[in-house]
Protein backbone atom coordinates (compact mmCIF):
# COMPACT_ATOMS: atom_id res chain seq x y z
CA UNK A 1 0.00 0.00 0.00
CA UNK A 2 1.48 3.68 -0.80
CA UNK A 3 0.97 6.11 1.72
CA UNK A 4 2.12 9.07 -0.50
CA UNK A 5 -0.68 11.49 -1.28
CA UNK A 6 -0.28 13.92 -4.56
CA UNK A 7 -0.97 17.46 -3.68
CA UNK A 8 1.41 20.09 -1.61
CA UNK A 9 1.72 20.58 1.80
CA UNK A 10 0.45 23.20 4.30
CA UNK A 11 3.88 24.27 4.50
CA UNK A 12 4.55 24.55 0.89
CA UNK A 13 1.58 26.73 0.25
CA UNK A 14 2.29 28.98 3.28
CA UNK A 15 5.79 29.21 1.86
CA UNK A 16 4.14 30.29 -1.86
CA UNK A 17 1.73 32.69 -0.37
CA UNK A 18 4.95 34.64 1.47
CA UNK A 19 6.82 34.46 -1.68
CA UNK A 20 3.59 35.97 -3.88
CA UNK A 21 3.20 38.50 -1.16
CA UNK A 22 6.72 39.80 -1.32
CA UNK A 23 6.27 40.45 -5.12
CA UNK A 24 3.24 42.18 -5.02
CA UNK A 25 4.53 45.01 -2.92
CA UNK A 26 6.32 46.75 -5.43
CA UNK A 27 4.28 46.22 -7.52
CA UNK A 28 1.35 47.54 -5.71
CA UNK A 29 3.80 50.71 -4.72
CA UNK A 30 4.20 51.45 -8.33
CA UNK A 31 0.51 51.73 -8.94
CA UNK A 32 0.36 53.72 -6.11
CA UNK A 33 2.78 56.34 -7.28
CA UNK A 34 1.44 56.11 -10.70
CA UNK A 35 -1.54 57.29 -9.70
CA UNK A 36 0.03 59.99 -8.10
CA UNK A 37 1.93 61.07 -10.40
CA UNK A 38 -0.96 61.13 -13.25
CA UNK A 39 -2.67 63.44 -10.33
CA UNK A 40 0.00 65.65 -10.46
CA UNK A 41 -0.06 65.93 -14.16
CA UNK A 42 -3.51 66.99 -14.28
CA UNK A 43 -2.97 69.09 -12.39
CA UNK A 44 -0.27 70.72 -14.17
CA UNK A 45 -1.88 70.32 -17.55
CA UNK A 46 -5.03 72.37 -16.07
CA UNK A 47 -2.29 75.37 -14.78
CA UNK A 48 -0.61 75.30 -18.15
CA UNK A 49 -4.01 76.01 -19.72
CA UNK A 50 -5.19 78.68 -17.63
CA UNK A 51 -1.58 80.54 -17.77
CA UNK A 52 -2.33 80.35 -21.93
CA UNK A 53 -5.37 81.27 -21.90
CA UNK A 54 -4.71 84.18 -19.69
CA UNK A 55 -1.32 85.28 -22.25
CA UNK A 56 -3.78 84.98 -24.99
CA UNK A 57 -6.22 87.01 -23.21
CA UNK A 58 -3.45 89.69 -22.57
CA UNK A 59 -1.65 89.39 -26.67
CA UNK A 60 -5.19 90.36 -27.73
CA UNK A 61 -5.61 93.25 -25.03
CA UNK A 62 -2.14 94.83 -26.13
CA UNK A 63 -3.56 95.28 -29.60
CA UNK A 64 -6.20 97.85 -28.33
CA UNK A 65 -4.93 98.72 -24.60
CA UNK A 66 -1.22 98.68 -24.46
CA UNK A 67 -1.22 100.95 -21.26
CA UNK A 68 -3.51 98.74 -19.16
CA UNK A 69 -2.05 95.08 -19.60
CA UNK A 70 -0.75 94.92 -15.46
CA UNK A 71 -5.22 96.18 -14.55
CA UNK A 72 -6.42 93.24 -15.20
CA UNK A 73 -7.65 91.00 -12.37
CA UNK A 74 -7.78 87.54 -12.13
CA UNK A 75 -8.87 84.63 -10.62
CA UNK A 76 -7.02 83.87 -6.73
CA UNK A 77 -3.61 81.62 -7.63
CA UNK A 78 -3.38 83.45 -10.73
CA UNK A 79 -0.70 86.09 -10.31
CA UNK A 80 0.16 88.50 -13.79
CA UNK A 81 3.12 90.35 -13.78
CA UNK A 82 3.82 92.62 -16.74
CA UNK A 83 7.24 94.30 -17.18
CA UNK A 84 8.03 96.99 -20.18
CA UNK A 85 10.64 96.85 -22.11
CA UNK A 86 12.83 99.04 -24.82
CA UNK A 87 13.78 98.02 -27.94
CA UNK A 88 17.29 96.87 -26.19
CA UNK A 89 15.28 94.71 -23.89
CA UNK A 90 16.03 97.53 -20.89
CA UNK A 91 12.87 97.62 -18.51
CA UNK A 92 11.12 100.86 -18.98
CA UNK A 93 7.90 102.20 -17.21
CA UNK A 94 4.85 102.11 -18.93
CA UNK A 95 4.16 104.49 -21.24
CA UNK A 96 7.93 105.88 -21.33
CA UNK A 97 9.27 108.35 -23.89
CA UNK A 98 12.31 109.06 -25.69
CA UNK A 99 14.03 112.88 -25.78
CA UNK A 100 11.34 113.24 -28.98
CA UNK A 101 8.30 112.29 -26.81
CA UNK A 102 8.44 108.75 -29.13
CA UNK A 103 7.32 106.07 -26.99
CA UNK A 104 9.66 103.56 -26.01
CA UNK A 105 7.73 100.86 -24.14
CA UNK A 106 7.55 98.15 -27.36
CA UNK A 107 7.76 95.26 -25.99
CA UNK A 108 6.17 93.54 -22.72
CA UNK A 109 7.26 90.45 -20.73
CA UNK A 110 4.34 88.79 -19.24
CA UNK A 111 4.91 86.39 -16.43
CA UNK A 112 1.91 83.86 -15.23
CA UNK A 113 1.81 82.40 -11.96
CA UNK A 114 -0.73 79.48 -11.40
CA UNK A 115 -0.72 78.15 -7.66
CA UNK A 116 -1.69 74.50 -7.83
CA UNK A 117 -3.22 73.01 -4.70
CA UNK A 118 -0.69 71.53 -2.39
CA UNK A 119 2.05 74.73 -2.56
CA UNK A 120 3.09 73.62 -6.55
CA UNK A 121 3.36 76.85 -8.73
CA UNK A 122 3.37 76.64 -12.61
CA UNK A 123 5.07 79.80 -14.32
CA UNK A 124 4.92 80.68 -17.64
CA UNK A 125 6.47 83.44 -19.70
CA UNK A 126 5.89 85.02 -23.05
CA UNK A 127 6.87 88.41 -24.72
CA UNK A 128 4.10 90.52 -26.26
CA UNK A 129 5.33 93.38 -29.19
CA UNK A 130 3.71 96.71 -29.27
CA UNK A 131 1.04 97.03 -31.67
CA UNK A 132 1.13 100.32 -33.66
CA UNK A 133 2.77 103.47 -32.21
Amino acid sequence: MNNKSSGFSLVEVMAAIVILTIAFIPIIAYFTNSIGFVSQREDLAEANNIAVNTIEFLKKKSETDWDNLDSYTYDSGITVAVNYLDKNLNSVSNGAVDAEGNRIDVLAEITVTVNIDGGISYQLNSFVNKVGG
